[in-house]
């Protein structure tokens, strides 16, 4: 039985460390793998792309041997685009339609 649920982002702690994906299907991972559950409001699966790219877009912190800790983990940043004081989740969505082969993904 999957232990990984869907609608998440599995995000690589060991191996290829700092890399994320988002997973619309369950899903099996190991204890390297977190699971990275969005806020209700934020769960779609757009934001969910993004989140991961953004993750993964600092992936070049880590390596085999700089792996990502408990200390680690609570540096780790994501920046996103916020409007009115919160995050513009329908500017991400705007965003991702614009990319290249968008509408193969879903």
């Amino acid at each position: 039985k999957p232990n990984g649920k869907a609608g998440t982002i599995a995000f690589s702690w060991d191996g290829g460390p700092g890399h994320a994906a988002y997973m619309p299907e369950d899903y099996y991972c190991l204890d390297s793998v977190k699971m990275i559950e969005l806020k209700e409001e934020y769960n779609h699966e757009s934001v969910a792309l993004f989140v991961a790219w953004m993750i993964t877009n600092e992936s070049w912190r880590y390596s085999y041997t700089r792996k990502i800790s408990d200390e680690r983990e609570k540096l780790l940043s994501c920046p996103l685009p916020y409007k009115d004081g919160k995050i513009d989740v329908e500017g991400i969505k705007k965003l991702m339609k614009t990319l290249p082969k968008y509408n193969q993904v879903f």
